[in-house]
């Protein structure tokens, strides 16, 4: 099934976060690395998202809200994990 090259696509592309994020958690500072990572995840979703998008309903707005709320928290974790482990 080609779409399974989707899910490949995507684990790649977190492992390369990882990657990027534990050489640079020491040197750059936490807020602009969770910044710079949103960035990067909105430009590449963009294209798909603006083809798809419908409008949400109000219970939606909260759902997203503590989507977001959760994955920034999720990333600001490991973060500082990649600071306080040598490897």
């Amino acid at each position: 099934d080609p779409w399974s090259l989707v899910l490949l696509l995507s684990a790649a592309c977190f492992a390369m976060l990882d990657i990027f994020n534990k050489r640079y958690s020491s040197s750059e500072p936490i807020v602009s690395m969770l910044f710079y990572g949103s960035i990067a995840t909105a430009l590449i979703s963009a294209f798909s998202a603006w083809r798809s998008w419908v409008p949400l309903a109000a219970t939606q707005y909260l759902l997203f809200g503590i989507l977001g709320i959760g994955a920034n928290l999720l990333l600001l974790c490991l973060l500082k994990a990649f600071q306080r482990v040598d490897a």
